[in-house]
């Protein structure tokens, strides 16, 4: 299951220091709305995947009293999703992460063979290196009309932390222009602590959040069953143990457990 010399060549390329953008492992034709899933995938499991191959959600149901006025460039609702990517970032705000890239892109590809038989659109890998949404967002809206980011609550806490936008003013610009032509679809949990949903909670009542929800920039998707259960870390676990492939496919596609098993990762 090697690499394809043209893929190792955008591995590299996107690797390389001084390197920024973004770089496709498959082609990745100009569409209206492009679903973006960024993580680190090491390994995907069955929560990525359900998470994957999502529909977009309707808006959430605002009080006809305070739901704001779109402004003329905006556009209430981009359709559904007319492709599908999955990105790895190799470099971000917060760390640069570890690993084995090849293998990265291997899982995801397997992945993504996976997600294009379950929903019959195109999903195509790529590699980023951009240290903010804002910063991918300018790459990825050369590929679409209209991008939509799959993330958790951490991740748009980050988005919405004034830490990343050190210029005065910077995070009320910065959004502006971020949700412009892109959306957030926030995965809910029903595995959170106490903590973590108080967390939850605070963050979709801030004012500034409240404001994107109301546009329906932001939306959520219920609680994936069985997501709550399942962790990449829980994934290296079996591996280690040696529990065998039925448990691995518990919490990987047959795909992601093949490629696994193969390459012997995570022994």
């Amino acid at each position: 299951m090697s690499l394809s010399a043209a893929h190792n060549a955008a591995i590299a390329r996107a690797t390389a220091p001084g390197f920024a953008g973004l770089a496709l492992l498959e082609p990745l034709e100009r569409g209206q709305h492009l679903a973006v899933f960024d993580s680190s995938f090491n390994p995907p499991h069955r929560a990525h995947f359900g998470l994957g191959v999502s529909e977009f959600p309707p808006p959430a149901t605002v009080p006809s009293s305070t739901s704001p006025t779109p402004s003329p460039g905006d556009v209430p609702n981009p359709g559904p999703y007319t492709a599908r990517l999955l990105l790895f970032s190799t470099r971000n705000a917060d760390k640069s992460p570890a690993g084995d890239t090849a293998h990265r892109v291997g899982l995801m590809q397997a992945q993504a063979r996976a997600m294009a038989a379950a929903t019959r659109l195109p999903v195509s890998v790529g590699l980023i290196s951009a240290p903010t949404f804002v910063d991918k967002s300018a790459a990825l809206l050369q590929h679409a009309q209209h991008v939509t980011f799959l993330v958790g609550t951490d991740t748009l806490l980050r988005i919405f932390d004034d830490k990343y936008y050190p210029a005065p003013g910077g995070m009320s610009a910065a959004l502006e222009k971020l949700f412009a032509r892109c959306w957030f679809v926030c995965a809910l949990r029903d595995g959170y602590s106490r903590e973590g949903r108080a967390q939850a909670d605070a963050l979709f009542a801030r004012d500034d959040v409240a404001h994107y929800v109301a546009l329906g920039k932001i939306r959520t998707l219920p609680p994936i069953p069985g997501a709550e259960a399942v962790s990449s870390t829980d994934v290296r676990s079996i591996v280690r143990e040696g529990r065998g492939r039925d448990a691995l496919e518990e919490l990987v596609v047959p795909e992601v457990a093949e490629y696994i098993l193969a390459n012997r990762l995570y022994t």
